[in-house]
């Protein structure tokens, strides 16, 4: 139950006038360019995706960045700021990692009361108490606050992006057993761990959302499921 509403909760998606202030900021921010930046040119001379060929190389987007694919086919970065957009991407993938574990170990795993055995993810919203629920939201809404100095807009995060820039890429500090060697590090290392870390993000996105429809449509938990799998269970009323 906890980790469906940390994916409800957990990213940082906040409203405010995106366009206005993003436009200038990605306009002083120049794109790093390096020697790996981007695949033969066609005919016409321009890079082309490297996640979509067919598709022009998406302007704006920081192609130093770890885990660059190439892959903003509605231009977002022209737009926003790519700091903004990182911070996101991998914020909604650590949290749909604990979806993936908190959905599987929520099978098997229940605290002592009868509106918590539900092993459903769908199902255990609607059984768990609204305070339960609300113990959840404040906890993730304050750890957005504290992590980010109490700035909850995107025109007040730019200029905390500016203060710290190590804070880059959802950067918490978090490493107790100095894998990176140390939070700013900007070794070949460091960017292949933050690589493996926003893919395995973007794998656990594609993962718990298929994991949500499977139990949507099965009305059975993940495991059991694929135990005793049933295809025609799919058209079952």
């Amino acid at each position: 139950m906890a980790s469906f509403a940390f994916i409800a909760a957990a990213a940082p998606l906040r409203t405010s006038s995106w366009l206005s202030a993003s436009s200038a900021a990605t306009a002083r921010r120049p794109v790093a360019r390096g020697p790996h930046m981007t695949t033969s040119p066609p005919a016409s001379g321009k890079p082309m995706s490297k996640a979509l060929p067919f598709m022009e190389k998406p302007q704006g987007l920081d192609d130093t960045l770890p885990a660059y694919a190439g892959f903003d086919p509605f231009g977002f970065c022209a737009n926003i700021d790519q700091r903004w957009m990182v911070e996101g991407e991998i914020k909604n993938g650590r949290a749909a990692c604990l979806g993936c574990v908190g959905i599987l170990a929520q099978e098997f795993i229940h605290l002592p009361n009868a509106q918590y055995q539900n092993p459903l993810p769908a199902g255990a919203w609607g059984d768990v108490p609204t305070a339960a629920l609300w113990q959840i939201f404040i906890f993730c809404g304050l750890f957005e606050l504290a992590s980010y100095g109490g700035n909850i807009t995107y025109d007040m995060m730019l200029p905390f992006f500016d203060k710290h820039p190590e804070r880059e890429g959802g950067t918490f500090g978090l490493d107790f057993l100095n894998v990176l060697g140390g939070s700013t590090a900007k070794t070949e290392k460091a960017k292949q761990l933050r690589t493996a870390e926003i893919k395995f993000g973007r794998l656990a996105m594609l993962g718990v959302g298929g994991m949500l429809v499977q139990t949507l449509l099965f009305k059975m938990p993940i495991v059991y499921n694929l135990l005793h799998f049933q295809p025609e269970r799919i058209f079952a009323p």
